[in-house]
This record gives C-alpha cells, sequence and structure tokens, in this order.
C-alpha cells in the first residue's frame, strides 16, 4: 500500500500544480513559461539534495535519469504543449490518458511485470474514465498532424515511466535521481526557447512569473511522490494511479476555477470510472 499511496499523493499534488498553472495561464498566457515551473521545481530539488545530504544515483543510473529527463519534461512537454495549442484538450488529454497503457504494455515486455486481470480492468477503467471527463461533443474537424504528436507525446511518457523504474532498480536514489532528470530536462527546454526564439515569451516580472514559480514547488514535490512510488511500487500500478489526477483536478477546479469549470453528466461519469479503476488498482 506505500506506493499507492505515493502515486496517489503525487496525483493530489499534480492537480494543485496544474491548478496554479491554469490561474498563472491567466497572466502569462505563453506555453514556454513552463520553463519557470521547472525551473524552480529544479531549485528546490537541489536543495533538498544538498541539505539532506543525498547521494547521487549510480553512473548507470545517472545515464538513465538523464535519457528520462531529456524524455521528460523534455521532448514529451514540448510535444504536448504543442497538442494543447493546436488541438485543445477535449481531444489531447483523452489521448494522453493511454499512456498507462504504454507504461503497463513496456513494463510487462522489458521488466518483467506480470498485470493481473484488475490491474488489466483498472486500467482501461481509468483510461475511459479520464476521456468522459474531458470530452466535450461538437468538435468536428482534426488535424492529424497534431494528434500523432499528441500520441507521440503520450508513448514518450509511458516510456518515460519504464525508464524511471529502470534507473531506480539501478540504483535507489529517487530525489537526487529526479534532480539530475529535471536538470536536463530544463537544459533541453533551453535549447529549444532559444532555438525557436521564443525567450521574449517568457514572463519577467513577479506579478506574472510568481504563480509559475509556486507552480513548480507543487509539482517539484508531486514527482518526489512519483519517484518514492515508482522506488517501492510496479510500474503496471503506479502510473494509472498518478493518471487518476483529473479526478482531483475536478475537484479543486470546482473549489478554485468555478468560473471555468462546469460540471456535466460525462465528468460525473468519468470521476465514478476513474474511482472505480483506481480502487481495483488499489485493492486487488
Amino acid at each position: 500500500m506505500q506506493a499507492e499511496l505515493f502515486a496517489i499523493s503525487a496525483a493530489v499534488l499534480f492537480a494543485l500544480g496544474n491548478v496554479i498553472m491554469r490561474i498563472a495561464l491567466n497572466k502569462g498566457p505563453s506555453p514556454f513559461n513552463s520553463f519557470l515551473v521547472f525551473g524552480s521545481a529544479t531549485v528546490l530539488l537541489w536543495s533538498i539534495v544538498l541539505l539532506k545530504g543525498y547521494a547521487l544515483p549510480s553512473m548507470a543510473a545517472l545515464v538513465l535519469f538523464g535519457l528520462k529527463g531529456i524524455i521528460d519534461p523534455g521532448i514529451a512537454a514540448s510535444l504536448i504543449l504543442v497538442a494543447f495549442r493546436r488541438l485543445g484538450v477535449a481531444i489531447t488529454v483523452p489521448i494522453i490518458s493511454a499512456s498507462p497503457l504504454v507504461s503497463t504494455t513496456l513494463s510487462v515486455l522489458f521488466l518483467g511485470e506480470k498485470p493481473t486481470l484488475f490491474i488489466v480492468l483498472g486500467t482501461i477503467i481509468i483510461m475511459a474514465g479520464v476521456t468522459l471527463l474531458v470530452f466535450k461533443p461538437g468538435r468536428v474537424k482534426i488535424d492529424m498532424k497534431c494528434v500523432l504528436i499528441a500520441v507521440a507525446g503520450t508513448a514518450l511518457l509511458g516510456l518515460a515511466a519504464v525508464i524511471t523504474k529502470l534507473a531506480l532498480n539501478a540504483s535507489d536514489k529517487p530525489i537526487s535521481g529526479l534532480a539530475v532528470s529535471f536538470t536536463v530536462g530544463i537544459f533541453f527546454q533551453v535549447l529549444v526557447i532559444s532555438a525557436l526564439g521564443k525567450s521574449g515569451e517568457l514572463a519577467k516580472t513577479w506579478e506574472k512569473a510568481r504563480m509559475f514559480l509556486l507552480a513548480g514547488v507543487f509539482i517539484a514535490v508531486a514527482f518526489i511522490a512519483y519517484n518514492l512510488a515508482f522506488s517501492t511500487g510496479l510500474v503496471s500500478i503506479v502510473f494509472p494511479l498518478i493518471g487518476a489526477q483529473p479526478l482531483f483536478v475536478l475537484l479543486l477546479s470546482m473549489l478554485l476555477l468555478r468560473k471555468y469549470e462546469k460540471v456535466t453528466r460525462n465528468i460525473v461519469l468519468g470521476t465514478v470510472m476513474i474511482v472505480a479503476g483506481a480502487a481495483l488498482l488499489t485493492v486487488f
């Protein structure tokens, strides 16, 4: 149950970070402001590593953590941001909800994990619930190139989860390993922003940047719980539970973003399905 608790905590903290980022985007709409989020998260992580005196992972694990950082938040985050901007949340999030299927398949193929019938069923129910949660009818025209970009980002998220597990198996240093991943991811984001000439779009005043920085704190703590979950549990159980974060986003949105969120039948049904799927993964 320890891994499950870490995974659920990560889902709640990710939800908080996402809601804060949504509030921040009202003042700084550029998606490149994610650099501020991961930048503050990286500073916090290294502060914890230095204050606590955590040892660095082994060389083999460092390579894996670095690779994970390039994949996510590096490449995967960039692809998903493009999909969010061009497709919107209603199409992109259901695609992203398939990432547990990717991680579960890869963990079976390469990590030797054996998901039970309840794990498979729970994963499918969570995916269906997330789809219902964010689905909005009426969208007809779809840019298939952007759909493929979203699918690629989703596959990379699942791959990053498996690489995280491999890195933790090689050297169980979740906090320092995460700091390495974020550092590599930050450098990758700097390269992307510089290559695209988008540095001028970053929020530079305290008023515009503070909520992004605060979101980074929640994201950092969420990833700590995320890595602790992977260090103590199976990818096929942990990743789908973390993927249930839309449930908590819904609840927080009802409290903090009432004028932006409307509770519909799909949202209610999706929430129930996510809870049911998470219960199957946790209890059985």
